[in-house]
């Protein structure tokens, strides 16, 4: 920019003071114009800095330049004390915000529309970091190296691991929470103080090391949020303590290297009942609906097609369920406040009892099938999910989303003339006790 040229551009963007805002707005705009097309291209702040008599008083005006997808846009900073703003002002403030906007050609490439940025993904904490190297073209920019191991979150609790190259890993893991004053703190009382383990399956072999090739994954048995039955050991005799909070997973390098890896930080549900139907809900890629026997509850019987949670499933009564109640019955499961927040023991008969079989997103086979009934004459539903254990259940009290749930099944079975006869909710539990009269 010649030095001409930034005083007929300093004085075209001076305004007396008696003109209007929308005035002062355009002769920005007209400023702009006059500028070189590189300035379009990075982005400018033209505005002033105080000084000489009095204060400044600057008023920030829309950008003028806004590209989807570019690093920078144009604002123009129109100060209210016309004094300063003459051509040595205007030529110092574009010269100082073009340094601070210029970079390298690589960057000014990624900037113009059309141009591709892959997504820079999110380093597990304690992974080493490459430092930045110079950059001298987009096609020359060399990949940045990836951590030595990547753990990936599933649903809370679910976990897979990924090895970019050769690791020995202790089987020996655990599973940290984040305390109020935001430290970590490892569980010391989980299977029993055996301990979560890097482990795909329940088997009894585990030795104390795993060697994982580059390249190689691993789909871990499931964290179920609690202590005493939490990952391989059997459900509990006695009340077992949930955790939820924010946690992570901690893999160790084997020997005495006093290497980890720190996965990713996840929210734990709220309770276990809560957890299974965060994991009902996941991913639900297509599904059923039956109509099961109220008389036939066992939940020790064989899964499905033959029992659905438990319950026997009444011949001929399948259907497909259509994707839009699909999305609906995910959502309701993952609505906390439809659901009792709090233990409840209900004497109340089974009946129209209705079932879902779905088919849900997750890295492990025995993942991927989950059992929902519902007892409508309760307002209970069993959920079934699989996992290192094998079959497990939680059931919830869905009284205060009692309408919403009948009006799904209603329209996945809309010839049931059972379903289509209910009035009334058999009990009105509310979600919980936070906002109830006195």
């Amino acid at each position: 920019m010649t030095g001409s040229e930034s005083r007929s551009g300093a004085r075209a963007a001076a305004t007396p003071r008696t003109r209007s805002r929308s005035a002062r707005r355009q002769q920005a705009v007209r400023f702009h114009a006059t500028m070189p097309s590189f300035i379009s291209e990075y982005g400018v702040r033209i505005g002033g800095m105080a000084g000489g008599r009095g204060q400044l008083r600057a008023r920030k005006v829309r950008s003028i330049v806004a590209r989807e997808g570019a690093r920078f846009a144009l604002t123009v900073v129109i100060f209210e004390k016309n004094a300063w703003f003459r051509s040595g002002g205007a030529t110092l403030s574009v010269a100082i915000w073009l340094a601070a906007c210029h970079g390298p050609a690589s960057r000014r490439a990624e900037a113009k529309p059309g141009a591709s940025s892959a997504p820079v993904a999110e380093l597990p904490v304690g992974s080493a970091r490459p430092s930045a190297a110079p950059v001298t073209s987009s096609a020359s920019r060399p990949t940045a190296p990836l951590a030595p191991l990547e753990i990936t979150n599933g649903v809370a609790g679910q976990f897979q691991v990924r090895a970019n190259v050769p690791l020995e890993l202790s089987t020996q893991a655990n599973i940290e929470v984040q305390t109020p004053t935001g430290k970590w703190k490892a569980y010391a009382d989980l299977d029993g103080g055996k301990g979560y383990h890097l482990r795909e399956s329940c088997s009894p072999e585990l030795p104390a090391c795993r060697t994982l090739a580059a390249g190689e994954r691993l789909h871990l048995a499931a964290w179920s949020g609690s202590s005493c039955s939490a990952q391989c050991e059997p459900e509990c005799q006695f009340i077992d303590r949930f955790h939820s909070g924010v946690h992570r997973l901690v893999l160790h390098a084997c020997g005495n290297s006093g290497a980890r890896y720190d996965g990713p930080p996840f929210a734990m549900a709220a309770s276990a009942r809560e957890l299974w139907r965060w994991r009902a809900a996941a991913g639900i890629q297509g599904g059923q609906v039956f109509r099961l026997d109220p008389h036939g509850l066992d939940e020790k019987k064989a899964g499905p097609p033959e029992y659905i949670a438990g319950f026997q499933v009444v011949k001929a009564s399948g259907r497909p369920v259509a994707p839009e109640l699909l999305v609906d019955l995910a959502a309701w499961l993952r609505d906390r406040d439809g659901f009792v927040q709090y233990d409840v023991s209900k004497r109340c008969m089974q009946g129209h009892v209705v079932g879902f079989l779905l088919h849900v997103t997750a890295a492990r086979l025995e993942e991927q099938t989950v059992e929902v009934a519902l007892n409508l004459a309760c307002n209970v539903s069993y959920v079934t999910t699989r996992d290192g254990r094998g079959r497990t259940n939680q059931s919830s009290h869905f009284d205060p989303s009692w309408a919403r749930i009948l009006s799904i099944v209603r329209r996945a079975l809309p010839d049931d003339s059972e379903l289509a006869a209910l009035r009334e909710s058999p009990t009105n539990f509310p979600a919980n006790f936070d906002h109830q009269p006195n």
